[in-house]
């Protein structure tokens, strides 16, 4: 699926995790696994089922598509105030 849409993995033979962050959203795991499920859904509407998803992300790399959204230098924390009791 990645190869047709132009994408070659980094060692030229498979895709792994040094390849996530360079996969568009909507071709990553996640999106690929919810458009399998809303797929399932459809087929079996008309009879009980349980369905059960796992998405993987977020796992390291811990970086994917999105790591510009919100660049560290851009984002402002709040101070915070940590009480430790001697009980």
């Amino acid at each position: 699926m990645l190869r047709a849409h132009g994408l070659t993995p980094q060692d030229g033979v498979r895709f792994g995790k040094q390849d996530r962050p360079f996969i568009p959203e909507h071709l990553g795991g996640p999106a690929n696994i919810a458009t399998k499920a809303c797929d399932f859904i459809r087929r079996h509407r008309r009879r009980p089922f349980a369905l059960t998803l796992c998405f993987y992300e977020p796992h390291d790399p811990l970086s994917g598509p999105l790591n510009d959204l919100h660049p560290f230098e851009q984002v402002t924390l709040r101070a915070m105030r940590v009480r430790i009791s001697t009980v």
